[in-house]
């Protein structure tokens, strides 16, 4: 556990920038490697005070993304890495790859609606680069194009895609360059007529429809203008929608007028007999049961439990996943007529593996466990009783089934970190597996291999971490060699097909994935190790994987980047700053870096569970000790760094990005920065292809030239 460092509240100290305090300050970092100089940098010292803390911040202006100065700065910046990367041969090599692996011919395995014989499935030719939703009536009428993004703007994007449960008609989302903001439209589909109808709100999502095809439920938060400033990013709220109507004339069913911050949904019973009510956040939930007639009151079934709750409403059951004194989670059940907490009765206790999910399919219970990181199926009768373990088609895989209670199939989709995902149809009687779909792109996976090790971490704890490498390089410390991990939210980092992730294998790097605490593998108490007060656990936990890796021969100092996104772009900009002589370069995604402030931006503040905020001063101390932005110190040789964000994203603001790019290029003595923020990205990559493709390649490169990997064969004209 990270010891706090307490400070008395008259105490000032001032934790600087890397220059003189005087304001309008210039700087213009070195050249190096042929690489473009940065442009010149404002500094403008902004001092704030927190629990008697002086903390002075050189490069607040920059969290005015509307400022015009940002915005040029924005500009150079990224100009400089375009300029850098685009004369790399790694980037022609994986622009040619990407387009090559990426633009193929394909399609799902169609699915019938829940009530009827329309099936529903996406297709794209080998020179679409966007999914087109299809349908057909039934299984030998002809295909029918439902939606073709192609055809929209090369920034929009499906988002959603919600089919009432005889398919007539579909709800669906447009996003827009990555915003997570899909405006919601609906298409009668048995006539291809778009409806005017139009919702409340934005960020809108729909949840169920209405069996008789009436309306449909959903979820949005409020309006900007119509709440104070700042405020549109909470008050997530549910709304029924009824065909033909205008969104004026929506019925609030569910929100919360005191705490801004949770999240609501509802969901009806497939008979309609009894809704569903929600209310929680990433770490709790209350839930409610409502019989579906006039004048019926919500009746508890849990409340006020700190822990989390996912209800399936089964025939007349209820059935409870939950790690409430579970930290692997077990099952409880429970009649829809006695759904409270006092007549919960337990389905399936707690095990040494963690429940991840049930599916309920065709009569049977599907119970999806992780024994660490490898999927285990196990499947139950509806009365509790054991049938069998289902044979997954690999080992170390990662896999999920889904379909109907009232009717088959059971579609299985597995994939690893060397067989791209496969479809399968799963005979519950005889235990056996038929193939409907593999992926159409072929690798060449033949010189890789894969091991699962276990190390120790600071404090002796046993961390799981899995490499991917080229069967025929020496173990000597010549690899080059990414790390990458996430460390948080409960989230398990599970085997998967990565096709950027092979090409560099295929060159003859390795690849690892360590499975630190913070995150989901080994339950709550395995992901209470590494949030708030217990964060540097997940730092220590993926320094000393970096050493493993050196001290193994997998790689060298010289050799290993690592890389992260999101709450991952929080691990590797801690780590580089606290152990910068560890690795050679660092690919930091969408990350939040300035943990002093990061709750004051957008909807960050609902991370706060997770991290805690500088409004609290017990958590403001055990924050400054490991938040990068403030860690980073005039002076020191840092790794080689390539920040990204999106301007258009709806989670972490891009302002983190900016700061650390420019308060790293102020005061690194050697490793290059490239802080870059993508003007048509949100919380990942750009929706256009090309502009995917080139995102990619250019990251890509990075790594490649920073640690020094050469390609193996010339990269095709194009």
């Amino acid at each position: 556990m990270l010891s706090k460092n307490i400070l008395p509240l008259t105490l000032t100290v001032l934790i600087s920038g890397c220059f003189s305090k005087m304001p309008e300050t210039i700087f213009t970092a070195m050249n190096s490697d042929n690489i473009p100089p940065a442009p010149a940098t404002k500094v403008i010292p902004e001092t704030n005070v927190y629990h008697g803390v002086a903390i002075v911040d050189d490069y607040a202006w920059m969290e005015d993304n509307t400022r015009a100065d940002v915005q040029e700065w924005t500009k150079e910046q990224n100009e400089r890495f375009y300029e850098y990367a685009d004369k790399l041969p790694a980037t022609a090599y994986l622009t040619r790859e990407y387009r090559r692996l990426w633009r193929y011919a394909d399609q799902t395995v169609p699915t019938e609606v829940y009530d009827g014989e329309r099936l529903y499935f996406s297709k794209k030719g080998a020179d679409d680069t966007k999914w087109i939703l299809m349908t057909k009536a039934n299984a030998n009428a002809p295909e029918v194009v439902v939606l073709d993004p192609n055809k929209w703007d090369k920034d929009d994007s499906l988002s959603g895609a919600a089919r009432s449960r005889d398919g007539r008609y579909v709800a669906y989302g447009i996003a827009h360059a990555g915003d997570e903001n899909p405006v919601i439209h609906v298409l009668d589909v048995e006539n291809m007529i778009e409806l005017p109808d139009r919702l409340k709100g934005w960020k809108q999502g729909v949840s169920c429809w209405k069996k008789d095809n009436s309306g449909f439920y959903y979820a949005c938060k409020p309006s900007k203008g119509t709440v104070p400033e700042g405020e549109e990013f909470y008050w997530h709220a549910v709304y029924f929608h009824k065909l033909g109507t205008s969104s004026e004339e929506d019925q609030l069913i569910f929100n919360s007028e005191t705490d801004r911050e949770k999240w609501h949904g509802v969901d009806l019973s497939d008979d309609e007999k009894y809704m569903l009510y929600y209310r929680g956040n990433f770490g709790s939930a209350d839930i409610w049961l409502k019989k579906n007639i006039e004048g019926a009151e919500l009746v508890p079934v849990v409340i006020g439990k700190e822990a989390n709750f996912d209800v399936a409403m089964v025939e007349n059951k209820l059935f409870i996943r939950t790690n409430l004194d579970a930290p692997k989670f077990m099952v409880y059940v429970a009649d829809m007529e006695k759904p409270g907490f006092e007549n919960w009765e337990v389905f399936l206790p707690e095990s040494e593996d963690k429940l991840e999910d049930l599916s309920f399919i065709d009569g049977h219970i599907y119970a999806k466990y992780l024994r660490g990181i490898e999927t285990v199926i196990k499947v139950y009768n509806f009365d509790g009783t054991f049938v069998r373990n289902m044979t997954l088609p690999a080992s170390f895989c990662s896999a999920g089934v889904s379909g109907y209670w009232h009717k088959g199939p059971v579609r299985l989709n597995c994939s690893s970190y060397l067989i791209p995902n496969t479809t399968y149809a799963y005979n519950v009687n005889d235990d056996t597996l038929t193939v409907l779909k593999e992926f159409p792109v072929k690798y060449d996976l033949d010189n890789c291999a894969v091991t699962q090790v276990f190390y120790p971490s600071k404090d002796g704890t046993k961390i799981p971490m899995t490499i991917v490498y080229p069967k025929d390089r020496p173990r000597d410390g010549s690899c080059p060699c990414i790390l990458d991990g996430y460390g948080g939210f409960n989230v398990s980092l599970t085997p998967g097909f990565i096709g950027s992730n092979s090409l560099w294998v295929q060159q003859g790097g390795v690849f690892a994935i360590a499975n630190l605490r913070g995150g989901g593998e080994y339950g709550e108490t395995w992901h209470k190790a590494g949030m708030r007060e217990n964060k540097q656990n997940v730092f220590d936990d993926f320094i000393a994987a970096a050493e493993y890796l050196i001290r193994e021969g997998y790689t060298s100092k010289e050799k290993l980047g690592i890389s992260g996104g999101s709450n991952g772009g929080l691990l590797v900009g801690a780590c580089a700053v606290q152990r910068p002589d560890l690795y050679k370069a660092v690919r930091c995604g969408v990350p939040l870096l300035d943990m002093i402030k990061f709750h004051k931006f957008r909807i960050a503040n609902i991370w706060s569970e997770e991290y805690g905020t500088s409004d609290d001063k017990a958590q403001f101390e055990y924050l400054l000790k490991y938040s990068p932005y403030q860690n980073i110190k005039k002076g020191v040789k840092y790794p080689d760094m390539l920040i990204t964000g999106g301007e258009n994203d709806a989670r972490v603001d891009p302002m983190h990005v900016r700061k650390m790019g420019a308060k790293l290029q102020a005061c690194t003595t050697g490793g290059v920065v490239f802080p870059v923020v993508y003007p048509d990205a949100g919380h990942g990559s750009s929706v256009d292809f090309d502009s995917r493709v080139r995102q990619y390649a250019r990251e890509g490169a990075f790594m490649y030239d920073r640690l020094g990997l050469e390609i193996k064969e010339e990269p095709a004209k194009e």
